[in-house]
């Protein structure tokens, strides 16, 4: 999840204007610190983020913060929810670093 944090920075940051805070820091401080809610804010703002960018580089597959709640929240209901939503979040991350490799 660190390299996913920074490689959307990478990937997305010059067309957004936005930035993600990087993974460890929300990790061992920030989700600590607001009891949890930090964590549901972050995945939520970069499974939005990553969605945004898949669309604007024409990229056809479907990704964004209702994947996240979808799956990664409610899917825990059925154990492997959250192990969907990974998969899902990493093959969008492969789809954007392949179509930025190939394109810049």
């Amino acid at each position: 999840m660190s390299a996913v944090s920074s490689d959307i920075n990478l990937i997305a940051g010059r067309y957004d204007g936005k930035r993600t805070m990087h993974y460890c820091l929300m990790l061992f401080l920030v989700g600590w610190i607001t009891f949890g809610i930090g964590w549901l804010v972050w995945q939520h703002r970069l499974s939005n983020r990553i969605g945004a960018e898949l669309s604007r580089r024409g990229i056809a597959y479907q990704f964004s913060a209702s994947t996240y709640w979808g799956w990664g929240v409610l899917g825990a209901l059925i154990v492997v929810g959250p192990f969907v939503y990974l998969y899902k979040l990493f093959r969008a991350m492969n789809l954007l670093a392949a179509h930025y490799n190939t394109f810049g």
